[in-house]
């Protein structure tokens, strides 16, 4: 069964840590995955949980560490009479909430080795979840500040503790040299016909996603929406054109694939700071003068 993209409000402005108790009278099978690391403890209930090519039970004490773009699920025994017979607490959180500059530390030395291992997923033993329990329990309720010293102290320990990984390395890296593959075809169709009328729909069917799901994939991928990676391809070679040629800059919008002059003028302006008139003048002169943009 293939596995959907699951949405995670980690946007832009908005929290870099989501932590939240989960409470339902059953947790439906649900296999996805998405670009943030998952960590999730099972705090009541029974079932199965698949992650990768690794199905096994879990009850009450059950600690797994995800990794990025590894689809998993966790479904519970039957259904219950009680709206509360299956509860974990699930925290959610982009890898690049420990900046590269502070894994460097001595304090965070393990974190780089943590976040590798979970690409496969991570199981933890009873004595180590016990360590952990009350900071996990804690992270719901934490605000922004608590809640990140409460995860760095959390994967602290479980960098330090024993683990099990759970999916085979095969499974890993097929699954990863897929969204490569992908995320691949996507760059080399928008870099090589950036310039032609290509829009979200058209790239969205080379991912073999919906519009809505490839959206969701691209920006947390690249930190960019579509349009903005597709128009800054095209400012680029704009800028080459205005910097090398005297060509009229509504033919050299029209070419790079702007429909008008005014859409030209609002996305030059956006990526560069300045407008295509004011470039040119700039680099009037300049033998091979380069710009870095976008």
């Amino acid at each position: 069964m293939k596995p959907g993209l699951e949405a995670i409000p980690l946007t832009h402005g908005g929290p870099s840590i989501l932590a939240y108790a989960r409470i339902e009278r059953e947790f439906p099978w649900n296999w996805h995955y998405h670009p943030e690391v998952e960590l999730t403890l099972i705090t009541r209930g029974r079932g199965h949980r698949l992650v990768g090519d690794h199905r096994a039970p879990y009850r009450a004490g059950d600690l797994v560490l995800i990794g990025p773009n590894l689809p998993h699920t966790w479904a519970s025994e039957g259904s219950s009479a009680s709206a509360r017979a299956n509860a974990a607490v699930v925290i959610q959180f982009l890898p690049t909430v420990f900046p590269d500059a502070l894994r460097t530390l001595p304090e965070f030395a393990g974190l780089a080795d943590l976040f590798a291992r979970a690409r496969r997923g991570l199981v933890f033993p009873a004595a180590t979840v016990a360590r952990v329990r009350e900071r996990i329990l804690g992270l719901p309720a934490a605000d922004p500040v608590r809640a990140w010293t409460l995860l760095a102290e959390t994967l602290t320990l479980l960098g330090a503790s024993p683990a099990r990984p759970l999916a085979s390395e095969h499974y890993h890296s097929q699954r990863a040299a897929r969204i490569g593959s992908r995320l691949g075809r996507i760059i080399e169709r928008i870099e090589t016909e950036g310039d032609e009328p290509l829009d979200l729909p058209a790239v969205a069917r080379v991912a073999g996603l919906t519009p809505t799901s490839f959206a969701r994939f691209f920006r947390r991928m690249t930190g960019r929406t579509f349009v903005e990676y597709r128009n800054s391809c095209r400012i680029r070679r704009a800028c080459r054109l205005l910097a090398e040629t005297d060509r009229a800059v509504l033919d050299i919008a029209l070419a790079c694939g702007f429909r008008n002059l005014s859409n030209f003028n609002r996305a030059f302006q956006k990526v560069t700071n300045t407008n295509p008139r004011g470039y040119r003048r700039r680099h009037e002169g300049r033998d091979g003068a380069k710009e870095r943009i976008g």
